[in-house]
């Protein structure tokens, strides 16, 4: 997906019916979410996962 250029994107049934895009001004437009980011480092927003031993053979 994507390797025939933006167009190829646009034309996806994903964006069936989704006619209120406006693709020219889509970079300026306000995300619906703004995740709180304390720092480069800050995982907070992100699922907790166990530490799983991987054995080195």
């Amino acid at each position: 997906l994507g390797t025939g250029g933006v167009d190829e994107i646009k034309a996806h049934t994903w964006f069936n019916g989704v006619n209120s895009v406006k693709w020219d001004i889509l970079y300026e437009m306000e995300a619906a979410y703004k995740p709180i980011v304390i720092g480069e480092l800050d995982t907070q927003n992100f699922e907790k996962f166990p530490e799983v031993r991987i054995d080195v053979y």
